[in-house]
């Protein structure tokens, strides 16, 4: 499975080093520039069960 982590702080490097270890491709979005500001941004949807139970959005 092919997986994209959005940084390379301490969390996104934990699930990167798990996900790799278990046979996937791991990839890290970092920004250039990260003390410059810009106007783009991303919305998520998390299925994780933080706000559904069953894991749907």
């Amino acid at each position: 499975m092919n997986i994209l982590i959005l940084g390379h702080g301490v969390i996104g490097s934990i699930y990167g080093y798990i996900f790799q270890k278990n046979a996937h491709h791991v990839r890290h979005l970092l920004r250039d520039n990260p003390t410059q500001k810009n106007g783009q941004s991303i919305n998520i949807n998390m299925l994780d069960g933080r706000y559904n139970k069953k894991g749907e959005s």
